[in-house]
């Protein structure tokens, strides 16, 4: 993924992902393993419709939280730039066994945002992508760390605040390193576009959501869009 990681590590062999078995072992909470393990190995989950990836009726299925993680850090959006990401909450799907897992995702060049769905009770990750985006090849030694932007929490000031995550978890030299492979600029402006702000807001009011969207996450724009959309909904009336 990062070219000063992989002249450490060596060129290492490739394929497109870790073997079945290292992925059972790389399952968390250790409590899910064994639910996991009994899920459908797929690329696609059966019966699910919508958008890959894009829609909680067709969530990513991965192997647990780390596997959220190394998924999301080897996509690559149209622009061919990697993503940041953190986790909103969990959304019930119908039919689904479990939660679907809520990411909100964003370019290093904040072109393109997104949510994206997730359902991690699978023994391995899919290697199918959301439309439009694709996939970084996968390093033998590397993609089998969660070395990235991605959080399976959630991040205050989105994607400002993935800075701090970053040199919280790495230490400030090796996050640095890592936010300037990835792109991150800690003096870019940040915001979200309204119309993803809309696209947050109609998940949480689905009224199955599960998570702790406040305004701190978002900004406080989804409170002034909450405002808009409620007083338009009342002049309707």
């Amino acid at each position: 993924m990062f070219n000063f990681i992989k002249k450490l590590l060596g060129a290492g062999a490739r394929s497109d992902d870790e073997t079945l078995n290292e992925q059972i072992q790389d399952i968390l909470p250790a409590g899910l393993i064994q639910l996991a393990v009994a899920g459908e190995n797929c690329d696609s989950i059966a019966g699910a419709s919508g958008l890959f990836g894009l829609e909680h009726t067709n969530p990513v299925p991965v192997n647990g939280i780390k596997g959220e993680i190394k998924y999301i850090n080897r996509l690559l959006c149209p622009c061919g730039k990697y993503l940041m990401a953190h986790r909103l909450g969990s959304i019930k799907a119908p039919g689904s066994e479990g939660a679907v897992d809520v990411y909100e995702t964003v370019c290093s060049e904040l072109a393109h945002w997104d949510i994206m769905y997730f359902h991690f009770y699978h023994p391995r990750r899919s290697l199918m992508v959301p439309k439009n985006y694709s996939r970084d090849a996968f390093h033998s030694q590397f993609s089998k760390t969660i070395i990235g932007m991605t959080t399976n929490t959630a991040c205050r000031n989105f994607p400002a605040g993935m800075g701090q995550i970053v040199t919280e978890m790495l230490g400030p030299t090796f996050g640095a390193s890592v936010m300037k492979k990835i792109g991150y600029k800690t003096s870019q402006p940040f915001k979200r576009p309204a119309a993803h702000i809309e696209k947050i807001m109609d998940v949480i009011q689905t009224g199955l959501f599960e998570g702790h969207v406040s305004g701190d996450v978002l900004n406080c724009e989804a409170e002034k869009l909450m405002a808009v959309r409620l007083r338009n909904e009342e002049e309707q009336k």
